[in-house]
């Protein structure tokens, strides 16, 4: 009897053995598959149970579920009798029925820390005979847990990237540069049209009545759930994975030391490329119906032309600088082509930066309308001269499109030093006074509590002010001056303190 159980301990110890070896099964496509599987199905499940929705026997059932799928990943290298192991299990059983049965915010909130210590913990007592509890194991059990989330992706992508035999590329199989293209461009476009939606009503508007019709869904509800699953189960993929083979660094070390260099086909660019200009020409469609029609297009109802054009440069802005790392990246990265196929690829990038000149023209325009009708800021003015900065980037960026030599960097650098050194001289205070001033002669409002807010470098506009009949905003211009000017008399009173605009103040009459 006893020497059965050796036996049997010797064949688990192989087994063991054999699943922490990388190379032992990590490339068998069964393997990837049912942990693609499992991660893909909890990523369903946390975004069914969880999302807007309180915890109860939601969060019983899934650590229930997290804990079975578990034990069948390790299998069959799993000892129950491990005595260490109900240390954690029996913890997580009950503090998981909890939520099921009381409602203590703090203890909640502490056990939603605790349980993911407690499951892993548990799992890597039972995968190992030789275990004790420790600062190394602990550390052991948060590294699995928290540095999962930095290497999850790269482990989800090392896994299941894309394999072309030789043979196949010789029979013409272009559709799987397509396929690959098309896998590629889906989560871009959900990133661009949450933003491109989120920045224009109306985009939303149209984009929903488009898929109302196939599918009678809203958009920012399908794009919020598929990103909450994708997250979820690329994290759960490798928290799997890093389990399951614990030797996995050792496989990513050893398959990285020829330093591979990063390369994109140029169908799969030419692929995405397209696909994202198809999204910014409907956009651009809307912007020429509705915004720059100066509000000829039909307007949802209640809503005015400045409120339609109040919102969105933020998300603008940031579209505009995910293409150009989108175009340079395409630019720098891609492989196999030839001469047509290069001018062919540049023809593309040179439609999508006149698409994203298009965007942050939209940007500028609607920043240009809001401030009109709400007045001028710093934020608002800094805004228009980020939007001017990547206008001049985006043509060195054309530059280098079409001249491979050109350096790109360094003539960044120059221009981004030079826009910045320029707003540090341009007075921007003074401008935002001005520009005011100049929108109460239209408007008839002005808001002064701002104003008197800014640097002494307004000066000389509000100087001005004080020659407005407006007794209101002449009052309190006056009181700004000599609360400045007294400030000024206690703490500006040596000569190296000298500064042009608070002499300026100082002597202010």
């Amino acid at each position: 009897m006893d020497g059965s159980l050796l036996k049997k301990d010797d064949k688990r110890k192989n087994d063991l053995l054999k699943l922490d070896d990388p190379k032992e099964g990590f490339n068998k496509d069964k393997i990837k598959r049912e942990m693609l599987i499992y991660s893909f199905a909890f990523g369903i499940l946390f975004d069914y149970f969880f999302i807007w929705d309180s915890f109860g026997i939601n969060l019983t059932l899934f650590n229930f579920a997290m804990l079975a799928v578990l034990i069948v990943i390790i299998y069959p290298c799993v000892n129950f009798k491990n005595k260490l192991s109900y240390i954690f299990l029996i913890p997580y059983l009950l503090l998981s029925l909890s939520y099921s049965i009381y409602t203590n915010e703090v203890f909640r909130f502490l056990n939603l820390l605790l349980l993911p210590f407690l499951l892993i913990s548990y799992i890597m007592c039972i995968k190992s005979d030789e275990i004790s509890i420790n600062l190394s194991f602990i550390k052991n059990v948060y590294n699995k847990i928290f540095g999962t989330i930095i290497k999850s992706l790269p482990i989800f992508l090392k896994s299941n990237k894309f394999k072309i035999k030789e043979e196949d590329i010789k029979k013409n199989s272009n559709y799987k540069y397509i396929i690959r293209g098309i896998l590629l461009l889906m989560p871009m476009l959900f990133i661009i049209m949450f933003l491109l939606c989120s920045s224009d009503m109306l985009f939303e508007k149209f984009f929903y009545k488009l898929l109302q019709d196939f599918y009678d869904v809203r958009i920012k509800k399908i794009v919020g759930h598929v990103f909450v699953v994708f997250m979820v189960a690329i994290y759960l993929f490798a928290l799997f994975f890093r389990i399951k083979h614990e030797k996995y660094t050792e496989y990513f070390e050893s398959s990285t030391d020829k330093k591979e260099t990063i390369k994109w086909n140029y169908i799969t660019v030419a692929t995405i490329i397209i696909g994202i200009n198809l999204v910014y020409l409907s956009f651009s469609i809307v912007q020429f119906s509705y915004l720059y029609g100066g509000g000829n297009g039909e307007l949802p109802l209640g809503v005015s032309y400045a409120e339609y054009a109040r919102k969105g440069f933020f998300e603008l802005i940031l579209i505009t600088l995910i293409n150009f790392l989108i175009v340079l990246c395409c630019k720098f990265f891609t492989e196999g082509q030839t001469k047509k196929t290069e001018r062919f690829c540049n023809v593309l990038y040179t439609i999508m930066i006149g698409f994203t000149y298009n965007i942050l023209f939209s940007a500028y325009y609607r920043m240009n309308l809001y401030e009109s009708k709400f007045g001028y800021t710093r934020l608002r003015v800094l805004v228009e001269a980020f939007i001017f900065l990547l206008t001049i980037i985006l043509i060195v960026v054309l530059f280098r499109i079409w001249k491979k030599s050109f350096p790109i960097v360094k003539y960044i650098t120059i221009i981004t030093f030079s826009v910045y050194v320029v707003l540090n001289y341009a007075n921007i205070d003074r401008i935002i006074v001005q520009k005011n001033v100049e929108r109460y002669k239209v408007e008839g409002k002005l808001d002064i509590s701002y104003i008197n807010k800014l640097s002494y470098d307004s000066y000389f506009e509000m100087a001005k002010l004080l020659d407005m009949n407006d007794k209101t905003i002449k009052t309190e211009v006056m009181g700004y001056f000599e609360t400045h000017r007294i400030d000024l008399v206690g703490d500006y009173d040596k000569w190296y303190e000298f500064n042009y605009y608070k002499n300026k103040f100082k002597n202010y009459k």
